[in-house]
């Protein structure tokens, strides 16, 4: 928008199309996709709470998933699944059970907890 600002440090965290990068670097390439998708969730509360500080990875046949328990009690969660990319509109129309029907499909025959 043509505006003017100073500061000592700029966090560019505005996404996959980012503004920030290309006015920082704008011969940087172009985003691409890797053959991932990111599914992420939150459980109020879960049976397999990790230890406090710890960041559990498990890593799957096709897939790997990361979870951590905050202080307070909900744990977060991430896998990175394969698939192929997919339009605004395709995401926008996938529903929470596809997801995570997705998802479980994906870890459904490795022997992690």
């Amino acid at each position: 928008d043509a505006s003017h600002a100073e500061g000592d440090l700029l966090i560019g965290a505005d996404g996959l199309h980012s503004r920030t990068r290309a006015l920082l670097d704008p011969g940087a390439p172009r985003p691409r996709h890797v053959g991932q998708s990111t599914v992420c969730g939150r459980l109020p509360h879960s049976p397999e709470a990790a230890p406090p500080g710890t960041y559990r990875m498990i890593y799957g046949k096709g897939a790997f998933f990361g979870c951590t328990t905050a202080p307070d009690g909900p744990t977060y969660w991430f896998a990175n699944i394969p698939g192929q990319e997919l339009s605004r509109a395709a995401l926008a129309a996938r529903t929470p059970a596809q997801w995570r029907r997705r998802v479980l499909d994906v870890f459904a025959e490795d022997a992690t907890p």
